[in-house]
């Protein structure tokens, strides 16, 4: 996460035209999601929130894949970027909200106790 957050600020405005043309301040999105990544990455290191954060986190990589990925790999079908692009965008959705499923079965273990 520390990574995408990095590559989000140092690539914005690339970052930015890959925004589909109908959603508004491209450049603002781009940062968002970098902080968003950098949020998470902060969630994990101190293990605070983490449920919140990965369900979160989650739910933007999911958006991500109806609103831009879907879109543009089914517009290109040949296109092999777009539909990695879709593919790693649905399994860090994925991904991330079986880690915020394991913590949340951790706490009840913990509050169980």
């Amino acid at each position: 996460m520390l990574v995408f957050s990095g590559l989000h600020f140092i690539y914005a405005e690339f970052i930015a035209t890959l925004i589909t043309a109908w959603i508004p301040a491209h450049l603002f999105w781009a940062y968002l999601v970098g902080v968003a990544f950098l949020a998470t990455a902060i969630s994990l290191l101190i293990n605070r929130f983490v449920s919140l954060s990965t369900t979160l986190l989650g739910a933007m990589f999911l958006l991500w894949v109806l609103v831009l990925h879907a879109p543009r790999a089914l517009t290109k079908p040949q296109s092999e970027p777009e539909w990695t692009s879709l593919l790693i965008a649905l399994a860090m959705g994925g991904i991330s909200l079986v880690i915020s499923g394991v913590y949340i079965q951790e706490y009840r273990a913990i509050e169980a106790r």
